[in-house]
């Protein structure tokens, strides 16, 4: 079972994300709460994926560079 406020992962598509927490803690949880918490998630999420596609790019140009000089 999954803890309060765990993400859960398809396994079939990783992409596929979902929240899950106990029923009595998601009823005693102001909808604002929820909500912040949600949008800070959206936002980590974001920051890595940025932050990811900046070093496939940088490991980019330095292969690129690598190649010419050799």
């Amino acid at each position: 079972m999954a803890n309060a406020h765990d993400v859960i992962r398809s396994v079939l598509n990783p992409a596929h994300l979902r929240a899950a927490m106990p029923t009595d803690v998601a009823v005693r949880t102001p909808v604002e709460q929820s909500l912040q918490q949600l949008e800070t998630a959206s936002v980590q999420r974001q920051q890595a994926l940025a932050q990811s596609q900046q070093q496939d790019m940088d490991n980019r140009v330095r292969e690129n560079m690598s190649m010419r000089m050799t």
